[in-house]
């Protein structure tokens, strides 16, 4: 019985060694909270391997990113409000602002500048998830088409889910060029999915009304929320390899995890009792005696 556990031990850490994650159950995570400075609401979207974090905060008006227990404003110059919605391992950020009364256009940030994209056969270009070769998906005109952006050819590739779908909307992309997002079909509801090459893959929580995939890793795994009543209250999950695992924090409601890192770190945002949104980063469990147990006695 001991040489088995030992096996089963040492599989565990040959998975650790290859960075292959090993998805826990929420309660077994750490979580630490923190708000923007001053702001009633705080909403992270996403976060690299170094942990920085980018979102938004106040009444949907600003973006900003956290690091290192640091928060710093991040706003397109000149636009009354702009949002940023992913982040990837060099540290570029893809976001949103608004261009005009009508239109909003997507930006990718560099770390020392901001470059405006557009696609100008619509009047709003809504970046999300970005990876490491700066590729991007989003959607154009609140989910008439999802769209892939390769930002070192300036070109667009659009897509729809199949079957006439009212909204498509892409929200992450790991650097397999995997994409996450979700659909809302002909009745209203929201239906998950992931995207490989040219084929879809739908997810549904189990007795969900509504999914909603968003951050995806390079291991496929997936976060987003889901609800099982209209406009109800969201509960958390976390998506791999065919298994939804809940996602849920004790003492806040309305949980949106949004973001994952290759290690399993998660963040987003939650409501607490004061009904205001605040953002959490969730921190898996880490197997510190591993090579005692593998040793044994």
């Amino acid at each position: 019985m001991k040489t088995i556990f030992r096996f089963t031990m040492f599989l565990m850490l040959m998975l650790i060694l290859l960075g292959i994650p090993m998805i826990s159950h929420a309660n077994n995570y750490t979580f630490s909270f923190f708000d923007y400075p001053g702001a009633t609401d705080t909403r992270p979207n996403s976060i690299n391997r170094s942990g920085k974090i980018v979102g938004d905060y106040g009444n949907w008006s600003h973006g900003f990113t956290y690091e290192a227990g640091v928060a710093a404003s991040l706003d397109f110059s000149g636009s009354p409000w702009s949002f940023a919605y992913g982040i990837n391992t060099q540290g570029h950020v893809a976001g949103v602002y608004q261009f005009n009364a009508t239109s909003n256009y997507s930006y990718i940030y560099d770390g020392n500048s901001f470059t405006s994209f557009h696609y100008y056969g619509a009047n709003k270009t809504h970046a999300g998830g970005i990876n490491d070769k700066n590729h991007i998906v989003g959607h154009i005109d609140d989910g008439s088409q999802g769209f892939f952006y390769d930002s070192v050819a300036q070109t667009f590739d659009f897509f729809v889910y199949p079957g006439g779908v009212l909204k498509t909307m892409p929200s992450g992309i790991n650097n397999n060029g995997v994409i996450s997002g979700y659909y809302t079909d002909n009745t209203g509801k929201s239906h998950g999915f992931f995207k490989d090459g040219a084929v879809f893959t739908p997810i549904d929580y189990p007795g969900a009304l509504n999914t909603y995939p968003i951050g995806i890793n390079n291991y496929g795994a997936m976060v987003g929320s889901y609800d099982i009543t209209p406009g109800g209250v969201r509960y958390g999950f976390i998506y791999k390899n065919g298994v939804f695992t809940p996602f849920n924090i004790p003492g806040y409601t309305n949980i949106n995890a949004r973001g994952i890192t290759d290690d399993g770190r998660i963040v987003g945002r939650a409501r607490a009792a004061n009904a205001n949104s605040h953002g959490f980063l969730a921190t898996p469990p880490k197997i510190t005696p591993i090579m005692n147990l593998l040793l044994g006695d």
